[in-house]
């Protein structure tokens, strides 16, 4: 598959992809994020997003390689937060930029253009501006309260379904999503949502997902 057909596969996937997970060893209830993730894309979760702050970069690598086999044996979308050399060492579909991170434009100069980039957005104007930049996907939140420290200013619903009216690209809710909240999501217009604890969290990851992709049908 050429690079155009490579481009095409990624975004006609992540079109169709409705639950992204977010994965952190430390949020596992298990223990064990590989089984977890496993359990979850089985489940339904359609794309992973390693999310591990802390590890040192041969540990990051290790991990991002091992995940990226994972999603390439299922068919989910791999996504590497915040490093874009990480995404293109890993051989990952995409990387995922934070407000902090370097530019997207600057981003999308390192990867080329086959990956994927979103990007998390706290406001309107920063969904704008992401699409402006030529984003792919955005995360938008924390749509409820979440004890994740930078999450950033609490974004609510009624900003959800405004950002959902304007912006066209794929919009991730994101942001203490729960099997108990998550109608007021859709209630906003969304139906795609990126999830953490209440899931990693949980005594059985994959019912709490089949869960929630049930609630967004």
């Amino acid at each position: 598959m050429n690079l155009a057909g490579e481009r095409t596969d990624l975004v006609e996937r992540l079109e169709k992809t409705r639950v992204c997970l977010l994965a952190t060893a430390a949020a596992c209830a298990e223990g064990e994020l590989f089984a977890t993730v496993e359990r979850c894309i089985e489940a339904g979760v359609g794309m992973v997003q390693l999310r591990e702050k802390s590890l040192a970069d041969e540990e990051l690598l290790g991990c991002a390689r091992r995940l990226r086999e994972l999603c390439a044996g299922t068919g989910a979308l791999f996504i590497v937060n915040d490093r874009p050399d990480i995404a293109l060492l890993s051989h990952a579909d995409g990387v995922h930029l934070g407000q902090e991170d370097l530019p997207l434009p600057e981003v999308r100069r390192i990867v080329g253009e086959r990956l994927l980039v979103g990007l998390s957005t706290h406001s309107l104007e920063q969904a704008r501006e992401a699409a402006r930049e030529g984003a792919d996907y955005i995360g938008a939140g924390p749509v409820f309260e979440t004890a994740t420290k930078d999450a950033g200013p609490l974004l609510g619903t009624e900003n959800l379904e405004a950002i959902l009216r304007e912006v066209q690209i794929p919009v991730f809710a994101i942001g203490g999503i729960t099997d108990s909240n998550v109608g007021g999501v859709q209630g906003a217009g969304g139906d795609r949502i990126a999830i953490c604890s209440s899931v990693l969290g949980s005594a059985s990851p994959g019912k709490t997902v089949e869960g929630l992709c049930s609630a967004l049908v």
